[in-house]
């Protein structure tokens, strides 16, 4: 069975499905590239234990993660109350869940050079890393990208699609 790396899965079998004795740890083995990663469970009749230390968020939590900022103006790098209240959030998942790191990208619309929609895409992310970092997240928990106007979520026609292109967005993940 493959898995995607740094995934964990919940089994249920009887001991007989799985021809196991009265106890038996079953290996999990997950890889990406060189890193490998090795979970471990103990079975015992007709139980499976969780894997230890699972990584296991809520579909509240996942959306509140996800949840794109929206910058209205074109160079806005600043966040707004609301934003900051996402962020809140999510520095409170990120303090449950020690393992995890959090990827933030930002986007621009096509307006200016692409040179100066890769660093405004970087400014809007670092402003959201800076928050978190104010509020007690590990500066190595986060990577800070750049995907500038490659990634548009709407049409660059109008001026109010254009603005839903302004955003960053956050992506947790397990190394």
């Amino acid at each position: 069975m493959k898995l995607a790396f740094g995934k964990s899965i919940r089994l249920k079998a009887t001991k007989q499905e799985m021809e196991m004795k009265d106890t038996e740890e079953l290996i999990l083995e997950t890889s990406k590239g060189d890193q490998k990663s090795e979970s471990s469970i103990i079975a015992q009749d007709e139980t499976v234990l969780p894997v230890e230390n699972e990584k296991l968020i809520t579909e509240e939590e996942k959306g509140i993660i996800e949840k794109e900022l929206i910058f209205g103006t074109i160079s806005n790098t600043s966040l707004n109350n609301s934003q900051r209240g996402n962020l809140d959030e999510v520095s409170d998942i990120l303090q449950r869940q020690p393992d995890a790191t959090i990827e933030i990208i930002g986007h621009t619309c096509a307006i200016g050079s692409p040179w100066d929609n890769h660093l405004l895409g970087l400014l809007r992310a670092k402003s959201a890393a800076d928050y978190l970092i104010s509020k007690g997240i590990a500066e190595d928990r986060i990577t800070v990208l750049s995907k500038a106007e490659v990634e548009p979520i709407a049409p660059y026609t109008y001026e109010n699609d254009r603005r839903k292109n302004r955003r960053i967005t956050k992506f947790l993940k397990y190394e």
